[in-house]
């Protein structure tokens, strides 16, 4: 008997890397982003992290998503 696969459950947080993937555009228009204030991340130690959710906004407002403070502190 074979057990069922099991596919990995997916981070809800990006890197800025896998961000401009996702949105197809480039790391650099991804920082840009969260210069401006356009896109919200977060820095977890030297990572900066972004929602996923935070991506489908951005991209769903043609890259204007309301202003949010641009990198937020890590958590602890």
């Amino acid at each position: 008997m074979t057990s069922p696969e099991v596919e990995p459950q997916r981070s809800p947080y990006a890197t800025v890397l896998e961000a401009a993937g996702y949105t197809r555009v480039s790391t650099r228009t991804i920082r840009r982003a969260i210069t401006s204030g356009r896109l919200t991340a977060h820095r977890v130690g030297v990572r900066v992290l972004i929602r996923y959710a935070d991506l489908d906004t951005f991209v769903t407002a043609g890259g204007e998503s309301p202003p949010a403070s641009t990198i937020l502190p890590a958590q602890e």
